[in-house]
């Protein structure tokens, strides 16, 4: 039997793995792969049977050679870890990758805005037109409650029950939460519902029949690139480069530096490792540690 060459080998693991991770970390995983590709095509590797336990810190050492960030390198080694894993399973190859330690890379994670700034930005919106209305619940819906972009975008009139004052989301690997809507947020969604999304629903062909909560000008879903341009506009009235990464990012920060429980903040964010949630935790202590040197009469001395 012939076996199919590398480059099928990474397409078939790719649309394997594709219903266990978001399109954005697919893309990352795609852009190493095809990095290894090149590597593979200089080397004479033609198929995952070829790749032994030398050929990773020989990869390693080939991409050290081109300008590339730490944190890239660290991406590309990865996704031929979950290729071999992946090629492992189907019988492809001997070894699994899995003996091949790498060591994270130091990232360094932007400050978020501050509360006061927050606060700023929510105000920003024309609460007057049905557009700043649907702009303003937006940033809402993402500082509040921390939503990722898909999920947000992805959510239906159905989904929101203002009785009950909940929003039922359903995140990464289809795992599913159900979210309380607070006053400020239940009031927002109000005003959205009733004064802003009739109105932008009128744009719409009368032959549609819409059910996405979130509505862009023209009275369809709106997609995840004009959420992200609704944060970037009012990011930069502050002077501020947002994204709706960063208002989440902002969203778990402060509930955790405002003593909000790790394991309470995880269920919210949707994330399934505490590992992911731990790092607004740190983010916190950083800033609890440079106030302690600005202000501690005893804290500057060498």
């Amino acid at each position: 039997m012939v076996l199919p060459a590398l480059p099928e080998q990474i397409e078939a693991c790719l649309t394997a793995v594709s219903p266990r991770y978001a399109e954005a970390t697919l893309r990352a995983y795609r852009a190493g792969l095809r990095r290894f590709e090149r590597y593979a095509a200089e080397v004479g590797i033609e198929a995952a049977s070829d790749v032994t336990e030398e050929v990773l810190p020989a990869f390693h050492g080939w991409l050290c050679h081109f300008p590339l960030s730490e944190s890239t390198i660290h991406l590309a080694l990865r996704s031929l870890k979950l290729f071999l894993r992946w090629a492992h399973g189907a019988g492809l190859c001997f070894w699994d990758g899995s003996s091949y330690s790498m060591k994270e890379p130091e990232t360094t994670s932007p400050e978020p805005p501050s509360p006061q700034v927050m606060q700023r930005l929510l105000e920003l919106p024309n609460q007057r037109t049905p557009e700043g209305l649907r702009d303003l619940f937006c940033l809402e819906l993402l500082y509040d409650l921390g939503l990722r972009r898909n999920e947000a975008v992805s959510l239906d009139l159905k989904n929101l029950d203002l009785a009950e004052e909940t929003l039922f989301v359903t995140g990464k690997n289809s795992d599913e939460r159900l979210l309380p809507v607070g006053p400020p947020l239940r009031q927002v969604a109000q005003d959205y519902l009733f004064n802003a999304r009739p109105a932008l629903r009128r744009h719409a062909s009368k032959a549609t029949r819409n059910t996405a909560l979130l509505l862009n000008n023209e009275g369809e879903r709106l997609p995840p690139s004009a959420l992200l341009y609704i944060v970037k506009k009012y990011g930069r009235i502050l002077g501020l480069k947002l994204s709706p990464h960063g208002l989440r990012h902002a969203c778990a920060s402060h509930l955790a530096q405002a003593g909000m429980k790790l394991t309470d903040l995880q269920r919210l964010l949707g994330h399934r490792h505490l590992s992911s949630t731990k790092r607004y935790a740190q983010i916190t202590e950083r800033e609890i540690e440079r106030e302690f040197r600005k202000a501690h009469p005893r804290s500057n001395f060498d």
